[in-house]
């Protein structure tokens, strides 16, 4: 008995054969000879009905070969005749031991464009060892792209989506939060008063995420390795000039003495700002979205109910060790600022690691819990 394996796999290369002898397109072109620079790739499916991907025919553009790619891909977009600052994609790319030739397949902007018909028009360019890039083009006329009914509708979304995200743009630049945004939205006359829909809110949200990743401030970022991270905090140690100026007030990073990794920073507006509080909070996040490790915020309290950030940063660890190394911190940096940093109170968690920290630094300890607080903080 044959391996039934053997069996599909014989059937599926008759079938094949059977597809190449019948379509004519899979014959040598008549219509190029051997001083022709013509040739045709074929697929194994029959592509041909398409006049697109492998089975396309491509003709010499220019007789004259190219040094660089990028001169290359400007006269393919040049013979293209594409407007208003288009030009045709790259779509794929193939080498060729036989040749040893490299191939750069692109198409055009309008083969996939929303509101129009498909563009069959593509390109290629060959790249042989010697270095030099010949151009070629399918065979035929490019066609003018006509657009198809309802493109006007079309048209007319797409661009109330250009003018949403411009807001959007404008506004994380200018550091404006969700409901500002919305309310420019509105202003703008994109959507109505009522008209906030949770469609509109996600693309707002998305968008802002979107953006902010790729907005530059100005602000350096470190590397992604241990020894960068350590060399950007040591780099932006000293207090700055500039008030809102991140600075990193204290890390501890795999040191021989301590098994903790942080790192916390503060600018010289918050501190200047929130450091004369009396009342101090500090507490651990954990599983934060944007921050694999816990994040540790330390501010102080105002009455009745507001929170006046004065260090942020990660540790890995929620010791006595990691709280008074940030304490201190802040305390030597407020210092080195003239700025009186003495709080009698703090409000915390019953993490264990709190009150050791606290008589450390600022040797005052309530031992008895508070059990009520009026809104004043008052215990």
């Amino acid at each position: 008995m044959t391996d039934p394996a053997i069996q599909t796999k014989l059937t599926e290369i008759l079938q094949l054969l059977k597809r190449q002898q019948s379509t004519p397109s899979a014959q040598p072109s008549s219509a190029h000879t051997d001083d022709v620079d013509a040739f045709q790739v074929l697929d194994n499916s029959d592509a041909t009905t398409t006049g697109r991907g492998r089975a396309v025919e491509y003709v010499k553009a220019t007789e004259s070969s190219f040094d660089d790619l990028a001169a290359a891909e400007d006269f393919l977009n040049d013979i293209a005749g594409l407007s208003d600052g288009k030009r045709m994609s790259k779509c794929n790319d193939y080498g060729s031991k036989r040749t040893a030739t490299s191939q750069l397949r692109y198409r055009c902007p309008f083969a996939r464009k929303k509101g129009f018909a498909v563009c069959k028009f593509v390109g290629m360019i060959s790249c042989d060892l010697a270095g030099k890039h010949t151009v070629y083009v399918s065979a035929g006329p490019h066609i003018p792209h006509q657009p198809l009914p309802g493109f006007e509708e079309y048209h007319a979304e797409n661009t109330r989506k250009e003018k949403l995200r411009s807001i959007v743009d404008d506004c994380v630049k200018k550091g404006a939060k969700v409901d500002a945004t919305l309310r420019a939205v509105i202003d703008e006359g994109i959507a109505a008063s009522d008209g906030i829909t949770k469609e509109l809110e996600t693309f707002v949200y998305n968008r802002r995420a979107k953006v902010i990743k790729t907005l530059n401030l100005g602000v350096p970022k470190p590397g992604d390795s241990m020894l960068e991270l350590i060399e950007f905090c040591e780099a932006n140690s000293a207090i700055p000039s500039d008030p809102d100026s991140v600075f990193c007030l204290c890390h501890r990073m795999g040191d021989d003495d301590s098994r903790d990794f942080m790192a916390i920073f503060s600018t010289r507006r918050l501190l200047e700002t929130n450091g004369r509080l009396s009342t101090v909070c500090l507490d651990y996040t954990f599983k934060l979205s944007w921050c694999s490790m816990p994040v540790v915020a330390y501010g102080g309290l105002l009455a009745p109910s507001r929170f006046c950030m004065l260090a942020l940063g990660y540790s890995i660890s929620e010791s006595a060790s990691s709280v008074k190394f940030l304490m201190e911190s802040v305390r030597d940096t407020c210092r080195a600022l003239s700025i009186q940093h003495c709080p009698d109170t703090m409000v915390g968690d019953a993490a264990g690691g709190y009150d050791v920290a606290w008589e450390d630094v600022r040797r005052l300890l309530r031992l008895e819990p508070p059990t009520a607080m009026d809104a004043d903080f008052v215990l």
